[in-house]
């Protein structure tokens, strides 16, 4: 990658750092005032679901998008009651009885609630304050976690000083990271790309699920959710001329619940590029380790939705079960 690098990645995760958090005076806080912190935030965390809880539902929101010079189809995706299908309404007037409906349904199932329970709700404040408490502030610099009590960013607060240096901090990170978009959208929208190619080329979140080399080629296969009846895709690398696979990146698939691949790795950005034997494309994928880079030279490149039936989808299931009937035995 030239622009959309491991740094660059970096740079956008530390923009917001102090969202959410509230500035508190410099000092050492004691145990006990600590405590008055949690015990603050936990009453109006319990207020706040109170509230939530004995709020009536609202759906006067849909009334502007069912005004006939506002009104798209593609706005709604509706259930149908008898069948269970999902639809989109071809009116205004048939989206309206089909909310109307849901609605009255939601109203009736507010009315008969049980009372509000502030235990579950106190119980879900403990939970999140104990996974912050763990993991809450891994995502600031090292002299954070070094000189401010991880009780009080559990709790969201910074301490002043801190809190004005990670401020002037965030600010140089847009800056930065604003200055090599721009960068980075001068050269690649120069870039000699067919439209299709452009369009279809964005993989962001995906799970990579298997790159292999065939004769010249290589083909990388992805679950891209675009589209529930054809969850995967596989992009084939035609003639490639380099084929660089940053070491540490192991693909490890595995199904899920539904019986759909899923991976230990996802696939983030991209950079296309034109050279005279073809195409050069840089990839940013994420590991739990780490982030990992592929590049790929080739000739051209083609992309191909696939369905659960698929033999390569298949061939990669078959594998899977080869490998635990190994592991059991």
């Amino acid at each position: 990658m030239r622009y959309y690098t491991k740094e660059w990645y970096h740079l956008m995760q530390h923009q917001h750092d102090l969202s959410g958090f509230r500035k508190i005076p410099d000092k050492v806080y004691s145990d006990r005032e600590i405590r008055a912190f949690y015990e603050q935030d936990r009453k109006a965390a319990v207020a706040a679901a109170r509230r939530s809880y004995n709020t009536p539902p609202d759906f006067r929101w849909y009334e502007e998008l069912l005004q006939p010079d506002r009104f798209d189809p593609r706005n709604f995706l509706l259930t149908d009651p008898q069948t269970g299908a999902d639809f989109h309404p071809e009116t205004p007037e048939a989206a309206r009885r089909c909310l109307e409906a849901e609605a009255r349904a939601e109203e009736a199932r507010f009315a008969a609630r049980p009372p509000f329970d502030p235990a579950e709700a106190d119980k879900e404040f403990q939970e999140t304050y104990r996974g912050q408490l763990r993991w809450g502030g891994n995502h600031f610099p090292q002299w954070v976690r070094d000189t401010v009590d991880k009780r009080l960013i559990a709790l969201n607060r910074m301490p002043e000083q801190a809190y004005r240096r990670l401020r002037q901090e965030e600010r140089a990170h847009r800056r930065a990271f604003a200055a090599i978009n721009k960068k980075a959208e001068q050269v690649l929208e120069a870039q000699d790309i067919p439209e299709w190619l452009r369009a279809r080329f964005f993989f962001h979140d995906a799970d990579v699920l298997r790159l292999r080399k065939q004769g010249g080629d290589a083909v990388l296969l992805l679950r891209n959710d675009g589209r529930p009846e054809t969850p995967y895709c596989a992009v084939t690398f035609h003639a490639v001329s380099m084929l660089d696979r940053e070491r540490g990146l192991v693909l490890r698939p595995r199904p899920d619940d539904e019986g759909l691949l899923i991976s230990n790795c996802q696939y983030l950005y991209e950079e296309l590029y034109r050279t005279g034997q073809g195409y050069e494309i840089h990839m940013l994928l994420w590991t739990p380790s780490a982030l990992r880079y592929l590049t790929v030279g080739c000739r051209s490149v083609s992309i191909r939705a696939l369905d659960a039936s698929a033999p390569e989808i298949c061939a990669v299931l078959s594998a899977l079960s080869v490998s635990k009937t190994k592991d059991t035995t």
